[in-house]
């Protein structure tokens, strides 16, 4: 599954956010999806250590968690020190292998291959686009 943060021109609230990761988890549990491409490039929201720990309360309470493979799609301008602090998502996901990529066909190569350079794009990953 395919999850990409649309680009807005505005700071989105924390309420939308949270709106949009309760149907994010609404098409995961529906869907049963195993491999998670998280695309945070367009992603026009600052997480919070308050917001940190809502995700993980939320995914704590859902114990068919079926994601087992998860690639997070970030901007290349983007330092790594600051990826790794303030990803939505980076301590929130346990029991899963988890990495960062700069890359789209990286990402999708470790998703679907467990590599990170290999060019193979034959599969298909379903999409939702999220604001």
């Amino acid at each position: 599954m395919e999850i990409v943060w649309l680009p807005t021109k505005n700071s989105m609230l924390t309420a939308q956010f949270q709106s949009e990761f309760l149907t994010f988890l609404l098409y995961r549990d529906q869907y049963k999806c195993e491999r998670l491409l998280l695309d945070e490039r367009h992603l026009n929201f600052k997480g919070s250590p308050s917001i940190q720990k809502w995700i993980k309360e939320i995914i704590s309470k859902r114990t068919n968690y079926h994601t087992k493979k998860v690639a997070l799609l970030v901007g290349a301008e983007l330092p790594q020190k600051k990826i790794s602090k303030e990803s939505t998502y980076r301590n929130s996901i346990e029991k899963t292998n988890y990495n960062i990529f700069f890359n789209k066909e990286d990402a999708k190569n470790y998703l679907l291959n467990g590599e990170e350079n290999n060019n193979s794009t034959d599969h298909i990953i379903s999409s939702i686009m999220l604001h």
